[in-house]
């Protein structure tokens, strides 16, 4: 996890950027217009998300999947912020099934 850190510990400034910018998010906006989006593009989405990410809990991943009406498919095991990278084969293993369905 700490890889995840290393562009912050030099200096804390992006990090507090990052976090005045959530703050500033208006994601009520944020989440209509994206699901107006998704509405308008007729495509089934699945969203891929680390079980055990422990900066964007996967808890809220899934909420707001169900709140836009997305299927939600946790990356099971160990896997946490970036599950495509550190581990492609169960992040594949999630999203397979939806892919050969799509074919």
């Amino acid at each position: 996890a700490d890889r995840y850190r290393e562009p912050f510990l030099e200096s804390m400034m992006p990090g507090l950027a990052v976090e005045d910018a959530v703050k500033r998010c208006d994601w009520d906006r944020t989440l209509a217009s994206t699901y107006a989006k998704l509405q308008q593009a007729g495509v089934d989405v699945v969203v891929s998300w680390g079980a055990e990410d422990k900066y964007l809990p996967a808890a809220d991943a899934e909420g707001t999947c169900k709140a836009l009406g997305l299927k939600f498919e946790p990356v099971r095991g160990k896997a946490g912020f970036m599950p495509q990278v550190d581990y492609a084969e169960s992040a594949l293993a999630a999203i397979r099934p939806y892919l050969i369905a799509a074919s």
